[in-house]
């Protein structure tokens, strides 16, 4: 007799999740990486591949922006354009229905502070900076 067995894991345990940028500025024009720990079930088995989760991010104004990533080895990866301003996130991630993250906050500072603009009637010109 020939028996064919599919083992899958259970449904998955909370986890943490990190943030990696290359700077804490709001410019509008970075990536801010989210990541997982390894996702495991209550038995310590790594979660299949493939399995979706979200990226929940509310920033200072109360939008809630999403991302998602899909897992590889226990580990899903998403990334999110840092914001083009002065802003506060905070970052929660979920698999549907089954387990969540903590809560992460990242901060982003102001690119360009306030700068000076000089009109001049004479020369029919205007001069701002510096930046």
């Amino acid at each position: 007799k020939e028996y064919s067995l599919e083992i899958v894991p259970a449904a998955p345990d909370n986890f943490t999740i990190s943030a990696s940028r290359i700077h804490n500025y709001g410019d509008g024009n970075q990536i801010t990486n989210f990541k997982t720990a390894v996702i495991q079930d209550l038995y310590q088995n790594t979660i299949a591949d493939g399995t979706l989760v979200k990226f929940n991010i509310l920033n200072r104004s109360g939008s809630l922006l999403q991302t998602q990533g899909t897992t590889i080895n226990g580990v899903a990866t998403a990334q999110m354009i840092h914001p083009d301003h002065s802003d506060v996130w905070k970052v929660h991630a979920f698999v549907d229905g089954f387990s969540e993250s903590d809560v992460i906050e990242l901060t982003f500072l102001s690119a360009v502070k306030d700068y000076n603009i000089r009109f001049s009637k004479k020369e029919k010109s205007i001069v701002v900076g510096p930046f």
